[in-house]
């Protein structure tokens, strides 16, 4: 999941820069070349009249975001140039940003000497530029120099407030801002992670309801957002002492509002917040709900194998947590004795490489044959899983050592073979059994 400043900059700026100036966008890959924007220089240096400078600085920001792009389009090419754009934008062209703030800041200061010049467009623009520059405090003073903010006034505002850690004003700009049905799902997305912030979580969870209702200007990638980050609170103000049927059906129908009309996305996203489900549960200590949510989950995704992937590295975490070693070592023998192809493993094998440093040091300190018995059977799963992972080095001595001590140097030299060069350690075990 995105943090929430990183969210709300993504929600605001892309769509702010999708819509400034729409109305005389050029064609699809068109860049204005930069003798059109020195042309909008000269013309600059020789307007005096306020009114039609205004409208020239406008047109100059426009002008300089098209070869702004059409440099980066130049190194990158097209298609990569667009994806970079949202991502690297501010690293790749901060001077260009700075040059735009600077340049409106300067003409803002000698318009400003005619008291009824109209100055909230160019001020809107200075608004979101300062964002992008993460210049917070500037950005809110920007905004509220604007007489006769819009929708899209106030959500940039509560961007601002919020970025800069003012969170109840925030509040109250997302408020305003989501009065227009254009933003009111955004709005009430931003809300929500207002008052998780505050930890209020029952509002929280009423405004991530808001952002989730039917509406024609809605997305699925703000739904799929909400549908994920809404489970926090949810857990947060859980009242009841199981997770049962009408819970399901519940999240089910959620899930089914995100996407209406594909039912296996649905079901995805559905599995996906059961999964979050139990961690958050299990996060709480709330084990007898986190093992019902399982149940659940077990009965969405039918293929044994996906749910053995994605269960053990939950309760290996859950049982080793309670010194439930029996349990752990159930779990432990249920996996398979070879490379798992087509799934993620990554958190089995944290799980399985964090049970290992666990019950090696458990063992180091009682000295008990069962738990060697259990350390060494976690060992030989992981190298059975993932026989090629050379940042395990560290383990490799600890159970090459314990396949000496158990007479099976060939396994011992099997282990050891797919090292990493260069630690000395596990190079000094290997050469010692080479002689």
């Amino acid at each position: 999941m995105l943090k929430p400043l990183k969210i709300f900059l993504v929600f605001s700026l892309i769509s702010f820069t999708q819509s400034l100036f729409s109305k005389d966008a050029p064609p699809e890959h068109f860049r204005v070349p930069k003798s059109t924007l020195d042309a909008l220089e000269r013309k600059l240096k020789e307007e005096t009249d306020p009114s039609k400078r205004v409208q020239l600085l406008l047109r100059w920001v426009k002008n300089k975001e098209d070869y702004e792009q059409s440099l980066l389009e130049k190194k990158l090419g097209v298609e990569k140039a667009s994806e970079q754009k949202n991502g690297d934008q501010l690293a790749l062209f901060k001077g260009f940003k700075v040059d735009i703030v600077t340049r409106l800041q300067t003409e803002i200061a000698d318009l400003a000497k005619h008291p009824k010049l109209n100055l909230d467009p160019l001020y809107h623009v200075l608004g979101f530029r300062l964002l992008e520059l993460q210049k917070y405090p500037e950005a809110v003073m920007a905004f509220q120099k604007i007489s006769g903010k819009t929708s899209e006034d106030f959500m940039g505002l509560g961007d601002a407030y919020f970025a800069a850690k003012n969170t109840r004003a925030a509040l109250d700009a997302f408020e305003h801002g989501g009065l227009d049905s254009k933003y009111r799902n955004t709005a009430g997305y931003k809300r929500a992670w207002c008052f998780l912030q505050l930890s209020d979580f029952q509002n929280a969870l009423a405004e991530f309801d808001i952002a989730l209702e039917d509406n024609p200007y809605n997305t699925i990638k703000l739904k799929e957002e909400v549908f994920r980050d809404r489970l926090r609170p949810y857990v947060e103000t859980y009242q009841k002492l199981i997770f049962d049927d009408e819970e399901l059906l519940n999240l089910k129908k959620l899930a089914s509002r995100v996407h209406p009309e594909a039912l296996e996305k649905s079901k995805e996203l559905l599995a996906a917040g059961l999964k979050a489900l139990i961690l958050n549960f299990n996060a709480k200590a709330q084990i007898e709900k986190a093992q019902a949510v399982f149940g659940y989950l077990t009965k969405e995704i039918k293929d044994p194998l996906s749910v053995l992937v994605l269960a053990a590295p939950i309760w290996i975490k859950v049982y080793r947590g309670q010194l439930n070693h029996e349990a752990v070592e159930k779990i432990t023998d249920s996996l398979p004795s070879k490379k798992i192809e087509g799934f993620d493993t990554t958190l089995l094998e944290t799980e399985l490489y964090n049970s290992v440093v666990f019950y090696d040091t458990l063992f180091k300190e009682d000295n008990l044959p069962t738990t060697r018995k259990l350390l060494f059977k976690i060992n030989k799963k992981f190298f059975q899983l993932f026989p090629g992972n050379q940042q395990a080095d560290p383990l490799r001595v600890g159970y090459a050592k314990l396949l000496l001590e158990d007479g099976d140097p060939a396994e011992c030299i099997q282990i050891l073979s797919a090292r990493k060069r260069g630690d000395k350690e596990v190079e000094d075990l290997a050469l010692s059994l080479d002689a």
